[in-house]
């Protein structure tokens, strides 16, 4: 009984183990959630405030890894595209990098103020 206890004990942690660390990837940072490609071509830059709008736009830009987690998350969990079409085009729009090429863009404008 002791043999069986303790396997009992060690697969069930290992069980809890993996199932925390999975749950972690499953998170998605909200404050650092940028804006719609879409909303970012709108973007109106405005030279009155222009530390602020660079700053802004800075908090916004996705990292490598960002990059690669929204793209896995699209391929892991590929029914989205039909559950929630809007979290799902978001994540697309980060892993293919299109919200730093329109926030590079918007950065560009903003550079050109006087």
């Amino acid at each position: 009984m002791h043999v069986s206890d303790r396997k009992f004990a060690t697969v069930f942690g290992l069980c809890v183990t993996i199932v925390s660390l999975c749950s972690g990837c499953a998170v998605t940072n909200v404050s650092r959630m940028p804006m719609s490609e879409r909303d970012l071509n709108f973007f109106q830059p405005n030279c009155r405030i222009k530390e602020q709008q660079i700053a802004m736009l800075q908090s916004m830009r996705q990292s490598e890894d960002e990059m690669l987690f929204a793209g896995l998350g699209n391929i892991g969990n590929f029914w989205t595209q039909i559950t929630d079409p809007d979290g799902y085009q978001r994540r697309q729009e980060i892993a293919s990098g299109a919200i730093n090429k329109q926030i590079n863009w918007n950065l560009q404008h903003l550079k050109h103020c006087s």
